[in-house]
């Protein structure tokens, strides 16, 4: 017999509680998530996109790639949750008005398209969007077909879009729901960077927003190809892959399609130092290495890391085993010898002229004892999404997770210095130079690595003719391919890199390095 039915609506869902008979269970089911408002916003001779492709620090003509940008306003309502972890958010405030942009890359033409579409968190780490995803990997999602989005996270970024051109984003709005005046608007909110939020915006919108752009990308009619149907991944890096973890953790369960099928199809949560982000900014985000799991997420889940963050203990402490569960699908890459910090995202990031007029610090150019390392995790990245999308769409599961060795809190090395163990790159597999994932200093250089590539002296008894090393790089290569840790495409242009090279006959370089970090 019904004893009660409770009915409640909110802006990000509806959520009925039925419970039947004495000492029933109470079951939840959770409405569809909404579609927001999108506005595109025209770009004009004195009024372009912050971020846009041809404004980058080196630009790009996406036509050249049969691709177009668009930028679109997103308006909707958001609720803004707690969270008890390991539990599922529970709603603080609902229904909060809210106005963000995104910016949209997408093939031309509809038969291009591959079916998948990618939504990026953009990282606000700097006080200014960057698009570090796609820096990373634009060239697999070109060659794809695969649409992608990037989404202003943060009322600090929206603030730096205001300042970058204020008659353009003059309608952004992350404002707080509650009065300055009400008790629960804290008075000291948290920030994972300084200067990141204030009582008269909240970070805590986020969730809903990311879950409606989904929505809207599932069922916008353009995004679908002729073929084959649709998968939405979500994607997040550094400050944005804690707030994957949180989504993923807290609010995907809240998140629901039509079908009553998880709004997102799968995640790759890249650098993340394997932590949650605070679910509102009046609530520490959880404690503990438990809830930067990541278990039980019901789509497929790959988390990449760098070698600059496993060097922390907290990171190795989150780590997890790979599971091929169907509700607990993971895996867990290390990439040895990666840096957190890449060239590519200041290459592929907003002109510093833009930054600048943003009001945005200026990013860190150089590391250590020169200029950035080249490692990152891009080229594994570029595969973890060509085997998530096998995963969700086939359930074809991805290769075994690759985790760096350890011994007393340090990594394990190997004859030349590069780290043992994880996805090892074909720089670490065939080395011409030894890699740093971390520069000394104070603040994030810990997060920034640079290179001190062998002399000649050194790279002769390890390639005594420019044939040998080509051909151990082809063997590097062909069997990362063959194991489907990084894709063909990559694998042949590390090849053709390796072809044009002068190894061994490289000319000695002068180097600033003290001799005992050589």
């Amino acid at each position: 017999m019904l004893k009660r039915l409770l009915s409640i609506t909110l802006a990000q869902s509806l959520i009925v509680l039925t419970s039947v008979g004495v000492g029933a269970q109470s079951q939840t089911t959770v409405a569809p998530v909404p579609i927001p408002s999108v506005t595109l916003v025209p770009v004009t001779s004195d009024s372009y996109p912050l971020g846009a492709a041809d404004h980058l620090n080196v630009p790009e003509d996406l036509s050249k790639v049969g691709y177009i940008e668009e930028e679109y306003f997103v308006s909707g309502y958001a609720n803004v949750y707690d969270w008890a972890a390991p539990g599922t958010a529970t709603i603080r405030t609902p229904h909060a008005p809210y106005t963000t942009r995104m910016l949209v890359r997408r093939p031309a033409q509809k038969q291009h398209l591959s079916g998948n579409v990618i939504v990026e968190i953009l990282n606000a780490t700097n006080l200014v969007d960057l698009e570090i995803g796609w820096a990373l990997s634009k060239d697999y999602i070109v060659r794809n077909g695969d649409i992608w989005i990037g989404i202003t996270s943060k009322p600090v970024t929206a603030l730096a879009l205001q300042k970058f051109n204020p008659t353009r984003y003059a309608p952004l709005s992350w404002a707080n729901p509650l009065a300055l005046s009400d008790p629960d608007n804290c008075a000291n909110p948290i920030s994972i960077i300084p200067g990141d939020s204030s009582r008269a915006t909240e970070n805590g919108l986020l969730w809903d927003i990311f879950s409606q752009i989904a929505a809207w990308a599932r069922n916008n009619a353009a995004f679908h190809p002729n073929s084959r149907d649709i998968r939405i991944y979500g994607y997040g890096y550094s400050q944005s892959g804690f707030d994957l973890i949180t989504y993923i953790d807290a609010v995907l369960p809240l998140a629901k399609q039509e079908n009553g099928q998880p709004i997102f199809d799968g995640f790759v949560v890249a650098t993340s130092f394997n932590q949650p982000a605070p679910i509102n900014q009046c609530s520490p985000a959880p404690s503990g290495s438990g809830p930067g799991q990541i278990k039980d997420a019901g789509v497929p889940v790959i988390r990449i890391a760098s070698d600059s963050e496993i060097l922390l203990d907290s990171v190795r402490a989150a780590r997890r085993p790979d599971s091929d569960q169907l509700q607990d699908r993971f895996r867990e890459y290390e990439i040895a010898g990666a840096a957190h910090a890449s060239q590519n995202e200041l290459d592929y990031g907003p002109a510093y002229v833009d930054i600048i007029a943003a009001g945005a610090p200026m990013p860190p150019l150089t590391a250590g004892y020169g200029t950035r390392s080249p490692l990152n995790i891009g080229i594994f990245q570029s595969a973890a999404f060509a085997n998530l999308n096998s995963w969700a769409r086939y359930n074809i599961p991805p290769p075994p997770g690759a985790l760096v060795p350890f011994q007393n809190g340090v990594p394990v090395l190997d004859q030349f210095g590069n780290p043992e163990g994880g996805l090892r790159p074909p720089y670490l597999l065939v080395p011409t130079a030894q890699w740093f994932s971390s520069s000394p200093g104070p603040g994030l250089n810990f997060l920034l690595g640079y290179v001190s590539p062998f002399d000649h002296q050194r790279l002769t008894p390890l390639y005594n003719d420019h044939g040998k090393y080509v051909s151990a790089v082809v063997g590097a290569v062909q069997s990362l391919v063959h194991e489907r840790y990084i894709t063909e495409e990559d694998g042949q242009e590390i090849i053709q890199h390796a072809q044009n090279s002068d190894v061994p006959n490289l000319p000695d370089i002068p180097s600033d390095i003290p001799d005992d970090l050589q």
